[in-house]
């Protein structure tokens, strides 16, 4: 059943729809700008929404900002308190009203764990596949890819999200201990592996049974759940 959702007077009738408006609000802005007054209003009513809405607020809020969040390049909503400190909070999560769980935030950790891996991985398979232009075609579209555009896809059957349950698996858990996790904090957009026995045995994990294939961003955004199996001739071991 959807389930209706009103911030600030605005009535939207799924959190999709307010999702929807919120990130057209945010790719209005460029990193370094201030949000209007309208969309203060908004987001301050969005933020009451936040599981942790007291600590992200703190002493009182200034105004709100678009920056880019640390660590990831992308850009979010910031909220500049009444002492000119700030932090990053997700829009996403505050529609929903909740936060994520450990799990969830297990595997934004190993992501994070992996990146540098698979950046290098993109650049070994670039330097051998690229055209005279510097394009790869995308795997499941065709359409010719530069080096930024390429986004990286774990293949089937060893999805991302399998790979990670398999590892919990090996270390013989159901869920990973939360002691393995960053805690919260201000500008913290992501969460990462302060264990470093664990992070460094999921990269080597990772490494040894991760398969990626390069595509677009409209064609990574349109995988589902049910993945495609299909032969690749660019897939790559990382």
């Amino acid at each position: 059943m959807p389930k209706p959702l009103t911030v600030n007077g605005i009535e939207f009738a799924t959190r999709d729809a307010a999702i929807r408006y919120f990130r057209e609000m945010l790719n209005r802005y460029s990193p370094g700008q201030r949000a209007s007054d309208d969309d203060a209003d908004d987001l301050s009513d969005l933020l009451t929404r936040h599981p942790e809405v007291t600590d992200k607020i703190g002493c009182g809020i200034d105004h709100f900002e678009v920056r880019l969040a640390p660590q990831m390049g992308t850009q979010c909503f910031w909220v500049v308190r009444s002492d000119a400190t700030c932090t990053d909070f997700s829009f996403m999560t505050c529609v929903r009203g909740k936060g994520k769980t450990v799990s969830q935030e297990f595997r934004e950790a190993c992501r994070m764990a992996v990146q540098n891996d698979i950046a290098r991985a993109k650049r070994i398979y670039f330097e051998q596949h690229q055209d005279s232009s510097g394009h790869v075609p995308c795997e499941l579209t065709g359409v010719p890819l530069t080096m930024e555009e390429a986004h990286a896809d774990h293949r089937d059957p060893m999805r991302f999200e399998v790979i990670v349950a398999t590892f919990l698996a090996g270390q013989g858990r159901d869920e990973p201990d939360p002691a393995w996790l960053t805690t919260s904090k201000d500008a913290q957009a992501v969460t990462s592996l302060v264990d470093q026995t664990v992070k460094e045995a999921f990269k080597a994990f990772h490494k040894r049974v991760a398969r990626l294939r390069w595509i677009s961003e409209q064609a990574n955004l349109s995988l589902g759940g049910r993945q495609q199996l299909r032969h690749a001739k660019g897939t790559l071991k990382i």
